[in-house]
């Protein structure tokens, strides 16, 4: 039996620019002024900016390619007349044009907030929706406006183009005038002529309501339409795992003192006396050698406004030292549950570790088991950077400066995504997205799934009910405790209905699903409430690995996490 369902949308426009070649830094545009004002030798510059050899060697390569320095017969540099003319232009070179302005429609699903473009759906007015459709959904959701976050992911780029700009104002264009109709086939639960993203943010108990049958709803299409805009393509395997306080301490302190060249960024749910004591040392190091740093915290505790005089210490100290280096932080909670280090190993090299671990609270020497993962890809880092920047909010008093370094990184993003064969793929996963890798894992894991979450609460008896149908292998459910004042045997029992066993290890923190040759490791409790509302704004982050080695790897560790 096919039913036809009616799902209310409203229209939005939105206006974007995008370029194409290279963007070159202000250093870039320093050391091209330099050469063609006579400094003409690497030891010059070394001298003249007070930077290491090896990133003045590294500049210079950059213009050589570039066309605007050469090497003469006696190796001296010198500026060419293409470097000559770009220096008289006085700011950084134009190496990029413009290549376009769009402007594109953009449908927000009015039941449960799923958005698509228009090119994407094919969408039609009240009247012949009511006429021909079945079932007319609720019109639940009203926006005046959408955020460019919202939608980056959906803006279209060529080859070789990045998004340099999105008008910050998209407003509404039409509302309570259109509907898109698709038909849900109730034998096999399936929906057809609805696109992707508004199917999965449909509610779960939508073939209950309309063809009063227990059946989950399948996506017809794309599986990874809940992922970000790119499937990266990156090196990746089990060594870049990071399980366990002592190692996220290990590779932390590292990146401080020798790791990260120019930048480093730590976002932590809370901060911690304790932690902060510790790494003062590790922070003063990076200080001193000229690294920027900037902290992100999410939450309120009773002594927040102690631990952000603690961070007002490590700056004056770090003044009296008369250290290159900056720290900016926010001055209130930022409400968000991100936990990432981001760094930048060499010029142009950005390496991203994202997983489970409070960088900024955990107990020194303490016994919780996070599980992280590492990654190099400037994708990757381009999107996180757009996540950490629209947190860096202004109005939690954070640095204007390191909220526009990571919204400018973010918005670099080149549609390359690399080679097939040049590693495995990467997708960045935010927000309530989580929710629906969660639910795709328990229909469609045919040979292998683990859910580890930190808690186990009441919303597990929903979310978990997306595994109604029969399955002919059984998966795990790992967590440390319970709340919303829900008893173990309640939870084995909701455990159970779902073909899964329930495992209780007192230390675990790691958030992970292991769903056949698919891995997801990140922040997100996927079966206890999210009281604060992250996930609603974009302040949840986890990666999604298509490796069987690596989930292999992974599921082992939560066999025997202590």
């Amino acid at each position: 039996m096919r039913t036809r369902i009616a799902i209310p949308v409203a229209l939005y426009t939105v206006r974007y620019e995008t370029r194409r070649g290279r963007p070159y830094s202000g250093f870039e545009r320093l050391v091209l002024d330099a050469v063609a004002d006579g400094a003409g030798d690497i030891g010059e510059l070394e001298e003249l900016f007070g930077v290491h050899r090896r990133i003045v060697v590294e500049c210079v390569v950059t213009l050589v390619q570039a066309g605007w320095v050469a090497v003469a017969a006696d190796g001296a540099l010198v500026a060419t007349a293409a470097g000559r003319e770009a220096a008289h232009i006085g700011g950084i070179p134009r190496t990029t044009e413009v290549n376009a302005i769009h402007a594109e429609i953009v449908l927000l699903d009015q039941h449960r907030g799923g958005l698509a473009l228009r090119s994407d759906a094919t969408y039609t007015n009240r009247g012949r929706a009511e006429k021909y459709a079945d079932v007319m959904l609720a019109r639940k959701i009203h926006r005046r406006s959408l955020e460019p976050l919202e939608v980056q992911h959906l803006l279209r780029t060529r080859h070789g183009e990045w998004i340099s700009w999105i008008d910050p104002i998209i407003q509404l264009s039409t509302n309570n005038l259109h509907y898109v109709v698709g038909e849900l086939d109730s034998a096999n639960g399936t929906i057809v002529n609805v696109p992707a993203a508004f199917l999965d943010a449909l509610p779960e108990d939508l073939v209950e309501d309309v063809a009063e049958a227990t059946s989950a709803v399948s996506v017809e299409g794309d599986d990874d339409s809940y992922h970000s805009r790119s499937r990266w393509i990156t090196a990746v395997d089990p060594s870049d795992v990071v399980v366990g306080t002592a190692e996220h301490s290990e590779l932390l302190e590292g990146v401080l003192k020798e790791g990260a060249r120019s930048r480093v960024l730590i976002a932590s749910a809370f901060l911690s006396a304790e932690r902060l004591t510790h790494l003062g040392p590790s922070l003063h190091a990076a200080l001193l050698r000229g690294v920027d740093i900037d902290l992100l915290w999410g939450y309120d505790t009773p002594d927040a406004a102690e631990r952000v005089a603690q961070l007002d210490q490590v700056v004056q100290t770090a003044e009296m030292l008369k250290a290159p280096g900056r720290l900016t932080y926010n001055r209130s909670a930022a409400q968000s549950h991100i936990k990432v280090l981001a760094f930048d190993s060499q010029p142009g090299t950005w390496s991203v570790v994202v997983g489970s671990h409070n960088w900024l609270s955990a107990r020194p020497g303490g016994d919780l088991v996070d599980i992280s993962i590492g990654l190099q890809h400037p994708g990757i880092a381009a999107e996180i950077g757009t996540l950490v920047s629209e947190a860096m909010r202004t109005d939690t008093g954070a640095d204007g400066r390191s909220c526009a370094f990571w919204r400018n990184l973010g918005s670099s993003i080149v549609n390359d995504p690399g080679e097939p064969d040049a590693g495995k793929p990467v997708n960045v996963v935010s927000g309530r997205s989580h929710e629906i890798v969660l639910r795709n894992a328990l229909r469609r894991s045919r040979s292998r799934l683990t859910i580890s979450s930190h808690q186990f609460g009441s919303v597990a008896r929903r979310r978990l009910a997306a595994r109604s149908a029969p399955v002919d292998f059984s998966g795990r459910v790992c967590v440390a405790d319970f709340h919303d004042d829900l008893a173990q045997a309640d939870a084995d029992r909701l455990a159970a209905s779902a073909g899964l066993a329930l495992e209780t290890h007192p230390t675990l923190h790691a958030k992970v699903i292991v769903s056949d040759d698919e891995v997801t490791i990140g922040s997100y409790n996927y079966l206890s409430t999210d009281t604060a509302g992250a996930a609603t704004r974009h302040r949840e982050l986890s990666v999604t690995v298509s490796d069987g080695a690596l989930a292999e790897y992974i599921d082992s560790i939560l066999r025997a996490p202590n």
